[in-house]
């Protein structure tokens, strides 16, 4: 019988990994079209969307200066990928002139179907320096989360099932349109992002070589209890919540499988201290889960940061850069 379980889970690891590899790009446009095309337009956007606010606000948060020099050194796409019978939208940031094979990062967005979809504008303010340090950035929408041609079958998000797989694709499609170094791949995930980047890891220790999780989510039943299930994303997304939820949300928190996790994956966890959304106890009782199973891993408290980690956002990047500088 034992063996017989062995066995099984062994065809339920190649299975993963076949899907994992059956993706092709199917759409790949640079990102600087209208009204991204021009600073100008850029700023015109922002106005008309803001009612209210100034030039010099937009100006603060991207300086000409800054968008030339992205539209000079970085090459940014949003792609479409099909695989596990789906088409997923996502996005790359690859740098120009940096001979390859580049690094990748693979960035797991937060949110849920198409909530929190990135957009250029996180592209450019949020992502941007960490393809200016010389990674390839690269990330999905998620299936279920846009970013796809309406002919195109997106499927449904299932908040960390089999979505899951559309992470599991990313290196293939990013050996697909850059020349990259398959062994320095790391991942980063923000809110759900991390609980991704953990389940990316656990199903293919052997693929991610870093993990960089803000704001982790390590157990996704306390969270969960926190909104109150009825308000919460996942009873909405996960599939047969109803009569299946509690092992369902197990399934999704890493802090239930820490010693699962690879033994040299070096792990850096970033909270605000004054998160009121997700509380930092996610990220102290997973790192005490990882200190007990013997991981690697370090701990950051931003003492007065907030959800979306101001005012240490340069700190945060910083920080992100120089642990895959170190570990990639």
């Amino acid at each position: 019988m034992l063996r017989t379980i062995y066995a099984l889970c062994a065809i339920i690891a190649v299975f993963a990994n076949a899907h994992a590899q059956a993706a092709s790009v199917e759409y790949n446009a640079t990102c600087y079209t209208a009204p991204n095309d021009s600073y100008a337009a850029m700023q015109a956007q922002f106005l008309q969307r803001n009612p209210g606010r100034t030039a010099e606000q937009f100006q603060q948060r991207l300086s000409e200066e800054t968008f030339n020099a992205m539209r000079r050194d970085i090459n940014c796409r949003w792609i479409v990928y099909q695989h596990d019978g789906v088409y997923v939208g996502g996005f790359a940031l690859i740098p120009r002139n940096i001979e390859g094979p580049l690094p990748v990062i693979i960035y797991n967005r937060a949110g849920h179907g198409p909530t929190g979809a990135v957009n250029f504008d996180q592209l450019v303010n949020e992502l941007r320096p960490l393809a200016e340090a010389g990674f390839m950035v690269i990330g999905s929408q998620y299936r279920g989360g846009g970013g796809v041609f309406p002919q195109m079958p997106n499927g449904t998000d299932e908040y960390g099932g089999a979505d899951v797989l559309d992470v599991l694709a990313l290196p293939s499609v990013a050996a697909q349109i850059a020349d990259i170094d398959e062994q320095r791949i790391g991942l980063l995930g923000r809110v759900r992002g991390s609980m991704m980047s953990f389940l990316a890891a656990k199903a293919q220790p052997n693929t991610f070589k870093a993990i960089a999780s803000a704001v982790t989510i390590s157990d996704l039943n306390a969270w969960v209890d926190d909104w109150g299930a009825e308000h919460h994303p996942a009873s909405r997304y996960i599939p047969n919540f109803a009569t299946d939820g509690e092992a369902q949300m197990r399934a999704r928190s890493a802090l239930q499988w820490a010693d699962e996790l690879p033994a040299n994956l070096p792990i850096l966890l970033i909270h605000g201290g004054r998160d009121w959304e997700v509380d930092r106890a996610q990220s102290e009782q997973f790192a005490a889960a990882l200190e007990a199973a013997g991981r690697q891993h370090e701990l950051t408290i931003y003492s007065h940061a907030n959800h979306q980690l101001a005012p240490y956002q340069d700190d945060f990047i910083t920080d992100v850069i120089a642990f895959f500088r170190a570990n990639l």
